[in-house]
């Protein structure tokens, strides 16, 4: 790949552990600087001293910051050219994604927030009177869905309708922030698209899909993703939808009880589901682990089997989530974005250059039916 001109880019949540790995990804695939946040200074000194000696690469540093406090992050941003949001953003959307305009930084944030997502795109006047680029709900999941429609409408534009799945075999988890906004995000307000417009979908709308080896047929559950909104419209599509095959195993006995109106209403209740999906998860986890989404599409003559496929699959969901990210960095380099302003990263990112550039970074990448 052609390097990315250097820069210092700043990754908030940093010793977490999608941090790191996004960490990883940018030190091998860039020339960028990075500097690692986080509020306790003496873990991120010894992520960061552990990322050099992996890497063999001396760009790395940490600063302490509190991405709670709009000071603290204006001050741990200073130099910074584009800030990744690695953390959990729940409860922080009134605050953070201002402050990070107000410290004119570009951003890339991979929350799966809907309130944070809502204060980005509220945030649009203000980043574009500020200069900025921020690409929100970025990542893997969500962040490439709207890009393997785009690249499916490319490939196969007689297709009508289109369905994605996505699947994952997760490593144990840690309770927490993170688990707990997952699970709110996955069992948000789930729409699908048919009819000529989207409609509300109820838990029981349930798919049984084919996601190959090693996920095998699952039951998905819709899920609803901000990406796709725009894009029957844009291709003339007559139906779309997305589902998610839940964890696996025991844990989605939890995750079915997280799907039922007003369960995930409360903070309370919500962590009291999300440390039993945790427990379940880390019960059961074992290799292989991974992630994959799926996309089947099918034209008007086609019959029961899809036309068209395409697949993405990583045998390492964080390092997955790494890689997608520095292809949105990449871009965003490039000046390939437009902007300035405020985007969904599955809206604004060139579907084909990231896509090559998941396959670059060893994310796998498998098509068939493309005419």
């Amino acid at each position: 790949m052609t390097p990315v001109k250097p820069g210092r880019i700043a990754i908030l949540g940093g010793s977490g552990r999608t941090g790191r790995k996004i960490a990883r990804c940018v030190l091998r695939h860039t020339s960028c600087n990075v500097t690692l946040c986080g509020r306790r200074g003496s873990l991120l000194e010894d992520v960061a001293g552990r990322l050099v000696e992996e890497s063999g690469r001396d760009r790395l540093d940490a600063v302490t910051c509190d991405a709670r406090d709009p000071e603290s992050v204006r001050s741990g941003l200073q130099g910074v050219d584009v800030a990744i949001v690695a953390m959990p953003t729940r409860g922080l959307e009134q605050m953070l994604p201002a402050a990070l305009i107000g410290s004119g930084v570009d951003v890339i944030d991979i929350s799966l927030w809907p309130a944070t997502a809502e204060a980005y795109h509220n945030l649009d006047h203000a980043a574009r009177s500020a200069g900025r680029r921020i690409l929100y709900q970025a990542g893997l999941i969500p962040g490439t869905p709207a890009l393997l429609v785009s690249r499916a409408m490319v490939r196969r534009p007689d297709l009508t309708r289109i369905r994605l799945a996505e699947a994952m075999n997760l490593p144990p988890l840690t309770p927490g922030a993170s688990a707990s906004e997952l699970i709110a995000s996955v069992v948000g307000r789930p729409h699908v698209f048919r009819n000529g417009t989207w409609h509300r979908a109820r838990s029981t709308e349930t798919v049984r899909i084919d996601l190959g080896v090693p996920y095998g047929v699952r039951v998905c559950y819709p899920f609803d993703l901000a990406e796709l909104r725009s894009l029957p419209n844009r291709h003339g599509l007559e139906e779309l939808a997305c589902y998610s095959s839940g964890f696996g195993g025991s844990a989605d006995r939890w995750f079915l009880l997280a799907l039922l109106p007003g369960a995930t209403r409360t903070e309370r209740i919500l962590n009291w589901i999300s440390r039993r999906v945790v427990g379940a998860i880390n019960r059961t986890a074992q290799p292989p682990f991974g992630i994959c989404l799926k996309l089947d599409g099918w034209a008007e003559e086609t019959g029961l089997a899809p036309a068209y496929t395409l697949c993405i699959r990583s045998d390492d969901p964080y390092l997955a989530t790494g890689a997608a990210v520095v292809a949105a960095l990449r871009q965003l380099a490039a000046g390939h974005l437009p902007g300035p302003g405020s985007f969904l990263m599955g809206e604004a990112l060139d579907a084909e250059e990231a896509l090559a550039d998941l396959e670059r970074m060893d994310v796998e990448v498998i098509e068939s039916g493309a005419a």
